[in-house]
């Protein structure tokens, strides 16, 4: 069980949003672009059930990845977030046969006594595009400063 404190401490060393994005100003629903003048775009991608594929088909899932990943230069950054949430209640739609209706309304009732246990996972990727996005000499990268930060 989690305790108050480590929430607490948690919410503390939690930093702004804008620090690590800092947007100025959006061009449409998912291209922005940041102070430093950086263009970014948003996408929601849905997740592979990779437990439902062959291990030729995962392969092939992966040398695809890698392929487009290769075509960004040192100017490219591609960042992922997943977003984990509890499922909204479930709600079921009218059923003419009564046995379905029944059975349906009955998992329903179920799975909605469970929704605390249960979660919907959205994956968004983040593209930034920018003049120079590799990390100065003297300053470590902020990925590392932040997990230096953690650990303190």
């Amino acid at each position: 069980m989690l305790s108050i404190a480590r929430i607490v401490r948690d919410h503390r060393e939690t930093g702004s949003l804008n620090s690590l994005l800092a947007p100025w100003g959006f061009v449409d629903n998912t291209t922005f672009l940041t102070k430093a003048g950086h263009v970014g775009v948003v996408y929601r991608v849905r997740g592979i059930d990779c437990q439902g594929l062959t291990h030729a088909q995962r392969a092939a899932i992966v040398h695809r990845m890698e392929a487009a990943l290769r075509l960004f230069d040192e100017r490219c950054r591609l960042y992922q977030y997943f977003i984990k949430r509890t499922i909204e209640p479930i709600v079921t739609t009218p059923c003419a046969n009564p046995i379905a209706r029944e059975a349906i309304e009955q998992r329903a009732v179920y799975l909605n006594g469970r929704r605390s246990d249960l979660y919907e996972v959205a994956i968004f990727r983040r593209f930034v595009r920018g003049a120079d996005l590799r990390p100065r000499q003297h300053e470590p990268p902020r990925r590392m400063a932040f997990a230096s930060q953690r650990s303190a």
